[in-house]
């Protein structure tokens, strides 16, 4: 018993540094900013530490026995399931992460892969915004009269479909997309502005620098 402890000790150790390093690239790359507690970084973090970290020292605690002949096909089989348990936790992740974070009209609303194939954008519409390394920050670039600006958004949503979605408005996020549009309340300082958010599992609002377009805060989750 002490021998296959042993060997559940390691194999923990072991899953948890790969997990660490898996949870960080989730953390800061997939899920950047406020989007990880927004939108399903938490999430995704459960999962693997859920595949990494259970299946695989778990099945070795089981298996483990140094008097089988069979041992060692016996962990080689263990370590390949918990690789591929591992990549479809990835994958999942990978497949739900925000893919885009689309500005317009005082509000940022985040689009992920359901998103797109839901509004019906197609991979090639879409691919110079999509990235592994991190969400594309973008602004939708809509008409300069009011009017023409809410006759679109009431299209769409009419059409019951996301216009954070239309490609074919994108522009390279900015700081002077605030400038432009000047949404938001005045906060305690002439930089500091609130918005709102669009996430997948909150909406609420965020404290945004204007100088830089940066996310100084989040302020509410609903």
């Amino acid at each position: 018993m002490k021998d296959r402890l042993q060997a559940f000790s390691i194999h923990l150790a072991i899953s948890f540094l790969l997990f660490i390093i898996l949870g960080a690239f989730i953390r800061w790359v997939w899920y950047p900013s406020f989007l990880f507690e927004v939108d399903g970084g938490w999430q995704g973090i459960k999962l693997i530490a859920g595949v990494d970290l259970v299946v695989g020292p778990l099945l070795t605690l089981l298996v483990f026995n140094k008097a089988k002949a069979s041992l060692r096909r016996d962990l080689a089989v263990v370590g390949f399931l918990q690789l591929l348990c591992i990549v479809g936790g990835m994958w999942v992740v990978g497949t739900s992460r925000p893919l885009v974070v689309a500005y317009y009209e005082g509000t940022f609303s985040t689009v992920n892969k359901h998103s797109f194939e839901n509004a019906n954008i197609l991979y090639e519409d879409a691919k110079e915004h999509i990235s592994w390394f991190g969400p594309s920050w973008v602004a939708l670039k809509l008409p300069d009269s009011a009017p023409d600006r809410e006759i679109i958004l009431k299209v769409w949503d009419f059409l019951g479909e996301d216009i954070a979605t239309n490609v074919k408005l994108y522009t390279p996020f900015k700081k002077a997309n605030f400038q432009l549009l000047k949404q938001g309340r005045q906060a305690e300082e002439d930089y500091l502005k609130i918005y709102k958010y669009s996430a997948r599992y909150y909406h609420g609002e965020l404290l945004v620098d204007i100088r830089s377009g940066e996310v100084v805060e989040l302020l509410s989750k609903l």
